[in-house]
């Protein structure tokens, strides 16, 4: 019986003590700054994610992204990445990358020049009483330290723009992340006498140049710290860029380390600082380690708020559709309904019939399933290759010979076995979503084309400035700023209505028939409406006298016509001598050529320049695979313009009666399509071969 209870004992310490590790490690904030060298690519994009959950980093300030046009995007794992445009050239670039369980504190952002950019967290206070920690991040990238010999005015341009980033009220928590290309170099016993232990701490790498001499005088003026030359680690966690020089001479190369990506706080902030130093572990290839700053806000804020639940939804789609399901769902809720045991309360009784009707939808409906991105990377072969190239590259990194031939090339090995299987993957995913819509009828395969079209497309975010003319980034904050617009733009200065109190008395102002009659309108009820009705023919009046007739046959069938609604076509063609009110000829542009019936326009030459217009913009969607020359072959594109594209155009082709003249439309602009496809330009002598793009 001791020895039991010892391993209890020993067992329950170990479980407390992981405990007690987890809730500390998850009420610690990490912020990082990491210069990536391009971040364009969607892989690149998503080992950026990766490395996210990898390291426990909150909010990371993101340098050399090599993008030109802002985007605001969610990574797997739904982590909010920000890419700022540039105005200037396209080899710099910032952007931040903010985690899933702090974005919701996000406020907003805004940017200065294409080196320094910053945005605003608001962190509710652990206090109920107090408000909440207001948190200034700044992501900045400097010239080089040969630029600033060169051109010193660029440089001081740049700390002109990084002190409008830092000028703040002091109850702002300040933190600077960046890639400064500055070495602060080891602190010196001068130092210390001259007072810059408020800004340096003792574990510097090198010596400091021209870059290092201006950040330390910035450090100065602004009373700020560099935190990750505060705790003492091993040399391969203090340095932050590392790679490899060749001799002229010898032909040899040598590596080298440098400390030039700091992450920066106020003098005062020090104390949260739980820890700092580099990481070269990434899976994200760049020269440049992740510079990670561990802060402990516990004691003053309430870094994560609870989980919420999810919300359980049903797949109603289905029992729409399915006839057999519909009886299914309606036998099982009263059989269900009638074994119920009587409730002691009516409360009691709406629970159990809710609980019921919920357990016959799950047991025969079921729930709806979560409509996940495909993500190539995820793959497990790809996942394997880029563990190994990753091992690969570390030991390339940690190799100190000379000879690194062999290892270079099992590295460019492997990255080409990658892009051959996201090829096979891409192709394979193209080649799936072509067969299902060459599978469908012909009646749908046009609209399994547009739903197709429209499931990849993303809501453009809005932006909003705040009074500061800052950009908000925060949902909630943005409605309460169009809320508040649209109150004193279109509010009403009468107050309010009362509400009724006292006994039951007359109105003061009768209910009248016409807000009723709105008041009907606007109900919810189960009947079923026969809408879009539309009557033609070539006179008039007859047209009016069906509209009775109909109403009277739809009513049998419980159907009710709208008549406001209903319209009615006349067919006719316009003399020669017949205008319209701006006095132009009305034959050939007469109002029922453009009337839409069943999708179409009744004129068929109106009807295929809209067709025209409608499959140039289902072309235009995927436009960056008709351009793509090395991950999709010609016959998958061709493939997938015969689903995507050529259903849209062709729509109700069969009714068209039109001359050839207008039918050379359709031929023209296919032809145009399949030019770009192939990426050869219109000569006269051109010729596209049949065999090149017939798909069997």
């Amino acid at each position: 019986m001791v020895t039991t209870t010892r391993k209890s004992t020993a067992t329950w310490k170990i479980a407390v003590e992981q405990v007690t590790t987890l809730l500390v490690t998850i009420a610690l904030l990490g912020f990082a700054t990491w210069n990536v060298r391009g971040l364009t690519k969607t892989d690149k994009q998503h080992l950026l994610a990766q490395d996210c959950d990898r390291y426990d980093l909150d909010i990371v300030g993101i340098q050399e992204t090599k993008t030109r046009q802002f985007s605001d995007l969610r990574l797997p794992g739904n982590h909010r990445l920000l890419l700022f445009d540039q105005k200037d050239g396209y080899h710099g670039g910032l952007g931040f990358l903010i985690n899933s369980r702090v974005n919701h504190f996000f406020r907003s952002f805004h940017q200065i020049s294409d080196r320094v950019v910053y945005m605003d967290f608001f962190v509710p206070s652990k206090f109920v009483h107090k408000p909440p920690s207001k948190l200034r991040i700044v992501n900045c990238y400097s010239p080089t330290n040969p630029k600033t010999i060169s051109n010193p005015e660029a440089t001081d341009q740049f700390y002109r723009e990084l002190q409008v980033a830092v000028d703040v009220p002091a109850r702002y928590e300040l933190w600077i992340l960046g890639d400064f290309n500055a070495k602060l170099g080891k602190r010196s016993d001068q130092d210390y006498n001259s007072g810059l232990h408020k800004n340096l701490g003792r574990y510097g790498v090198g010596r400091r140049n021209e870059n290092g001499e201006r950040l330390l005088n910035f450090l100065v003026f602004n009373n700020l710290f560099a935190a990750n030359t505060a705790f003492r680690h091993s040399s391969r966690h203090i340095s932050t860029r590392t790679g490899w020089v060749k001799d002229k001479k010898t032909k040899k190369s040598f590596p080298y380390f440098s400390q030039i990506d700091f992450v920066l706080c106020r003098s005062r902030s020090t104390v949260f600082l739980s820890d700092a130093r580099s990481y070269g572990g990434a899976k994200l290839h760049s020269d440049h380690k992740i510079v990670k700053a561990t802060i402990d806000l516990r004691e003053k804020t309430k870094p994560y708020k609870s989980r919420k639940t999810e919300t359980v939804k049903y797949n109603t789609t289905s029992l729409v559709c399915n006839k057999e399901l519909q009886s299914q769902f309606h036998q099982a809720v009263p059989q269900q309904v009638d074994s119920l045991p009587t409730p002691p309360n009516v409360k009691a009784g709406f629970e159990q019939l809710f609980e019921t009707v919920k357990t016959a939808a799950s047991n025969t409906v079921g729930m709806r399933q979560k409509n996940k991105k495909t993500q190539h990377s995820s793959d497990p072969q790809v996942c394997c290759m880029s563990d190994e190239r990753h091992r690969l590259i570390l030991q390339l990194n940690d190799n100190m010979l000379r000879d690194r031939s062999e290892l270079r090339r099992k590295i460019n090995k492997l990255k080409n076995n990658i892009n051959k299987r996201l090829k096979e993957l891409e192709t394979e995913h193209a080649n799936k979503l072509a067969d299902s819509i060459k599978n469908a009828d012909d009646t749908k395969r046009k609209f399994e084309a547009t739903r197709a079209l429209a499931t990849d497309k993303q809501p453009e975010p809005i932006s909003v400035f705040n009074s500061d003319n800052q950009l908000v980034g925060n949902d909630e904050d943005k409605a309460a700023i169009i809320r508040e617009w649209f109150m004193q733009h279109y509010a009403s200065s009468e107050p309010p209505l009362q509400p009724f109190t006292g006994p039951p008395r007359p109105l003061q102002a009768p209910i009248t028939c016409e807000e009723v009659q709105f008041a009907a309108s606007k109900l919810k009820n189960e009947w079923e409406h026969a809408d879009d009705a539309d009557f033609g023919n070539e006179v008039e009046e007859n047209l009016r006298e069906m509209l009775p007739i109909c109403k009277e046959i739809l009513a049998e069938w419980d159907l009710l016509v709208n008549e406001d609604k209903t319209e009615f076509v006349r067919f006719y063609i316009a003399d020669k001598t017949d205008v319209d009110e701006k006095g132009e000829p009305l034959r050939g542009r007469e109002p029922w050529r453009k009337n839409v019936t069943l999708g179409s326009k009744l004129c068929s030459k109106a009807d295929i320049v809209h067709r025209c217009i409608l499959a140039n913009v289902a072309f235009e969607k995927y436009s960056k695979v008709w351009l793509e020359k090395y991950h999709t072959s010609l016959y998958t594109k061709v493939k997938l313009y015969e689903a995507l594209v050529t259903p849209v155009l062709l729509y109700n082709c069969n009714s068209w009666a039109a001359p050839e003249k207008i039918l050379q439309k359709v031929d023209v602009c296919q032809r145009n399509h399949l030019r770009q496809i192939m990426n050869c330009t219109y000569s006269p002598t051109s010729v596209i071969k049949i065999s090149t793009l017939v798909v069997g």
